[in-house]
């Protein structure tokens, strides 16, 4: 095994070294060889990433010892992009700290981000493997659905499912009746539960987002949410899926729920969280991506290019944050990040 990986090493210093003729950064091999290419970011402790003109490549960290950062490499800052969002908020996963904002504090309509909510509590509150069986009032709530019928019998595990990634609203109310024993109980426990974490500028008059007078948010307390929502590993697990089977009772095969996030589908790194629509709320959506251990989460309310500002956020986001790591490198000239053994 030794012996194949050193030849796949060398086949691929090869390719790297002709892919990325002029390119500045050096991955310096614990075997003695160098590979050109532009180093883009660290998965933990056990590869990095380089990227080529074909696309990236993944090297196993073990078999790194040293990657060498072009001086002459743009690091500088970038332009903020331009939003159409009528709100917007791009922060920092794991600290919360902001990177970029537009109108975050402005209280607007939120649709199915809601849904955050509601899955928090699900989760917080109820058993997984609980039964669930479907009320009138849940089978007949409108907009997208599950297609549900009075006296169906369902996983809440699988109610979950739908409302993160079918955006299933039949599906909310009826976790929300079995975990609280009504969507009006419920929707009291989602108003406790913002106060809880802070969100002083955030209501909720449903379980699901329809559009309600006294139903609103903002992108700060959005972000927020979202943060702490994908903390849940089943919910993180969950909405990174690009679609996911959902066992009903009666039918019989899975129903394949396709992800409305279509980030998953064309953004590197891409990895949740939620999508909303309604006629007041316009398109909206929460999303995370990770690179290198870092995790961004950005907010996007009333937009209408809602795919392409998020990732333009996220590239933004990402140059900075490589900038900051590049500007904190202790040795002047060409910086050094070192993999084991090194004294970068």
């Amino acid at each position: 095994m030794r012996l194949i990986s050193i030849l796949f090493l060398m086949v691929l210093a090869v390719l790297l070294a002709w892919a990325s003729f002029g390119q500045g950064d050096q991955i310096i091999l614990k075997n003695g060889g160098i590979l050109q290419a532009r180093f883009l970011e660290r998965s933990g402790a056990r590869s990095i990433e380089v990227e080529l003109e074909g696309g990236v490549a993944t090297l196993p960290q073990d078999e790194v010892h040293q990657v060498i950062v072009d001086p002459e490499r743009d690091t500088g800052d970038r332009v903020p992009p331009y939003l159409s969002a009528s709100s917007a908020l791009l922060i920092e996963g794991g600290t919360g700290r902001v990177i970029l904002e537009k109108n975050s504090r402005e209280r607007r309509p939120i649709a199915s981000l809601t849904k955050l909510m509601t899955a928090v509590l699900v989760l917080e509150r109820g058993c997984l493997d609980d039964w669930v069986t479907v009320s009138r009032r849940a089978a007949a709530t409108r907009g997208s659905s599950l297609r549900l019928r009075p006296g169906q019998r369902v996983l809440l595990k699988s109610l979950l499912l739908g409302l993160l990634v079918r955006s299933a609203n039949d599906a909310s109310v009826a976790a929300a009746e079995h975990v609280s024993g009504s969507e009006e109980e419920f929707v009291k426990q989602m108003n406790q539960k913002a106060l809880a974490l802070k969100l002083y500028d955030t209501h909720f008059a449903n379980c699901h987002g329809l559009d309600h007078p006294d139903h609103y948010s903002t992108a700060f307390d959005m972000a927020q949410l979202g943060q702490y929502a994908i903390s849940w590993p089943f919910l993180a697990n969950c909405v990174k899926n690009k679609e996911v089977a959902i066992r009903l009772q009666g039918l019989p095969h899975p129903r394949i729920c396709r992800n409305s996030n279509k980030l998953l589908r064309f953004y590197w790194g891409a990895d949740g969280i939620k999508t909303g629509y309604t006629e007041e709320a316009g398109k909206c959506l929460v999303g995370s991506a990770s690179r290198g251990g870092h995790r961004l989460i950005a907010v996007l309310l009333n937009d209408n290019e809602r795919w392409q500002d998020a990732r333009e956020l996220f590239e933004y986001g990402f140059h900075a944050l490589w900038r900051e790591r590049v500007r904190n490198l202790a040795r002047p000239g060409r910086k050094e990040l070192g993999g084991e053994g090194s004294d970068g």
